[in-house]
């Protein structure tokens, strides 16, 4: 029984507990209009917090206002700020969702993924000091052709595609797992203090980042082989009724030519230059009508 039918079954058991008499007609009328009011509460974790003083910098806070705006009074987020790791265990025994997930066979076998990305971000880079020349220009993980002895920053229970995943666990050593909430921007302070010689991230979200904490460091951000193409983040949802449930009303609001016209329009808002055509080229991949 899905979490819907769940919720009506139990309103109509309600009903007679409530209303007695020539009211039954009209008081049920009346509960069942509040309940079909009342939207639905999604928890949706991530090890970050989501802005809500929302600009045109803030993507993932304008990609959820939005969502829950074109819903319609259908559903409304409840954030809440997790590790990675500690997530994913947590919608295997409860009913929520996880923010800007990349999609994995192993991911998609325990959940329910949306259909539509809800971020787009151009491909991963590995991000060092401006300056430090120990570095190839190009990052081949298979080869893992790089500097000895050097730690490069990672998010304990991050997918980074699976050319890197097996780097990471090839070479253990040399990656720093760094767990807990905020984990990339703490990966972020740790380069700029010199206490981690990289990160795997992307270039425009570290960019955001420390032009608002770090506005004098420098940095490179280096092509990764096999990384050439750009990353999706998903909702990921319980793998239960409930939370497919919640899936389907994401995706049926995302499929709404309004929604995708304020998704356009926050991506292109983010990304600058060179970025722009990476982006329309993805626009039309994912056949949203204002990119063509």
């Amino acid at each position: 029984m899905s979490y819907t039918s769940k919720l009506f079954r139990g309103a109509a058991l309600l009903i007679p507990l409530l209303c007695t008499g020539t009211l039954l007609f009209t008081c049920t009328l009346l509960f069942s209009s509040t309940l079909l009011a009342a939207p639905l509460v999604i928890p949706i974790l991530s090890d970050y917090p989501i802005d809500t003083e929302l600009t045109s910098q803030t993507l993932n806070g304008n990609v959820l206002h939005a969502l829950e705006r074109h819903s319609g009074g259908q559903f409304e987020f409840k954030p809440q700020v997790m590790p990675q790791s500690r997530a994913w265990k947590y919608i295997e025994e409860n009913d929520a969702c996880i923010f800007n997930q990349i999609k994995t066979p192993e991911r998609e076998s325990k959940a329910s993924f949306t259909k539509f990305p809800v971020t787009l971000y151009p491909p991963i880079r590995l991000i060092i000091s401006d300056g430090d020349r120990r570095w190839p220009t190009v990052f081949d993980p298979q080869a893992f052709n790089l500097p000895p002895n050097v730690q490069i920053g990672t998010v304990a229970g991050h997918s980074y595609g699976t050319r890197l995943d097996a780097a990471i666990a090839a070479h253990p050593q040399q990656f720093f797992r760094r767990t807990g909430t905020e984990s990339s921007f703490r990966l972020n302070d740790m380069l700029v203090a010199g206490r981690i010689d990289a990160v795997l991230n992307y270039a425009v979200a570290v960019q955001v980042y420390l032009d608002e904490h770090h506005p004098g460091f420098k940095f490179n951000a280096l092509p990764i082989k096999g990384a050439e193409q750009g990353v999706e983040g998903f909702i990921v949802c319980s793998a239960t009724d409930a939370g497919r449930d919640m899936a389907a009303l994401i995706n049926g609001v995302f499929a709404q030519k309004a929604m995708q016209a304020d998704f356009v329009r926050f991506h292109q808002q983010i990304y600058q230059g060179s970025e722009q055509s990476w982006l329309g080229s993805e626009f039309r991949r994912l056949k949203l009508p204002e990119a063509e």
